[in-house]
């Protein structure tokens, strides 16, 4: 099973703090260009995932709070499976999430947040 939700930059840094297993994905309409990403994180380590399936799948789920983790886990597993990822260090993501939430009053920022149980 897994939990959704909307959060803001500054939540999901402290969110990611006290999480060991994650997903979350997120948009932003820049002034200049579309920013989108999809990091899965397992302990310590921070996945950068780079298959555009992923964004696909995320836009189903999108109006569940509540769900099967069959609708999204095979998904990251495939990604990892094909190595369509990179390892990103945990400080580069939170100098994007702390960028983000200093570009939110700008920008239209958008991150959904997934839990798994």
């Amino acid at each position: 099973m897994f939990y959704q939700q909307a959060m803001e930059p500054t939540e999901l840094l402290d969110t990611l703090a006290l999480s060991s297993e994650c997903f979350f994905v997120i948009t932003a309409q820049l002034p200049k260009r579309q920013y989108r990403v999809a990091i899965y994180k397992y302990d310590k380590e921070y996945f950068l995932l780079l298959d555009p399936r992923l964004f696909q799948q995320i836009t189903k789920t999108k109006t569940e709070s509540h769900g099967d983790e069959d609708e999204v886990l095979p998904y990251i597993e495939e990604a990892l499976e094909k190595n369509l990822y990179e390892l990103v260090a945990e400080d580069y993501v939170k100098l994007d999430l702390l960028t983000l939430s200093h570009l939110a009053t700008n920008s239209t920022v958008s991150i959904r947040f997934y839990e798994f149980y």
